[in-house]
């Protein structure tokens, strides 16, 4: 299965979100394959690599990190439900996602909203 886990945002409490990511990445079984999309303070998504996961993987106290590589900026195609996030026009192919943010655009249900109507909705 691939999990997306979505962590940082915009938020004053975008580095909270990066402790808790972790965590959750950590805590994934392992025969699932894990898909880090990080949201810059300034509220571009980006597809993290595989390298950020091995990094705190291999330190158990360690916040994830975004990387804001032009060439991994994520578009996100409405109704377009497992393809819906895609990086240079290629789909991620995403089963489940997993939002890991806090504060506004976060708990206050804006990226709930965002992945019911605006993705999964075919």
């Amino acid at each position: 299965m691939n999990i997306a886990i979505i962590y940082g945002g915009r938020s004053g409490e975008h580095e909270v979100s990066l402790i808790s990511a972790a965590a959750i990445a950590r805590g994934v079984e392992k025969s699932n394959n894990i898909v880090l999309i990080g949201i810059s303070k300034n509220g571009k998504w980006y597809l993290q690599d595989n390298s950020e996961l091995d990094r705190i993987n291999k330190d158990s106290s360690s916040p994830l990190k975004i990387e804001e590589k032009e060439e991994n900026l994520i578009s996100i195609i409405p109704g377009n439900g497992k393809n819906a996030f895609t990086v240079n026009g290629k789909p991620l192919e995403i089963d489940v996602v997993f939002p890991a943010l806090h504060g506004t655009y976060g708990e206050d249900g804006t990226i709930q909203g965002l992945l019911k109507w605006q993705i999964f909705l075919t």
